[in-house]
């Protein structure tokens, strides 16, 4: 019976720790050979912070874009749906850049 329940919370952790190191990746800071790997509680808040960034930037973004189409610059129509993005909109860099079209 220990046995079963060492094994599952050992299962628990590994699961875990290859969470953050996948999140690790997708942070932006030094990964170089010489820089320490982050700490648990580390690589959380500066998820936090960096989700923070990107949404106060996301905001700033829509605001330019929604006053780009108030002075008639840009037609951008919504978002089609996408099969990388499962059939909901997508809004990675490709389907973005290839839906937008300036007027002239």
């Amino acid at each position: 019976m220990r046995t079963s329940i060492n094994s599952r919370e050992r299962k628990r952790m590994h699961d875990l720790n290859e969470a953050l190191e996948e999140l690790r990746s997708c942070l932006p800071y030094s990964q170089d050979a010489s820089s320490r790997k982050m700490s648990k509680i580390n690589t959380l808040l500066l998820a936090c912070n960096w989700i923070r960034q990107l949404t106060i930037r996301n905001h700033e973004l829509q605001k330019q874009l929604a006053a780009f189409r108030a002075e008639d610059r840009i037609t951008v129509p919504l978002a089609t749906p996408c099969m990388k993005a499962f059939g909901q909109a997508c809004f990675c860099i490709a389907c973005l850049t290839t839906s937008m079209t300036p007027k002239q």
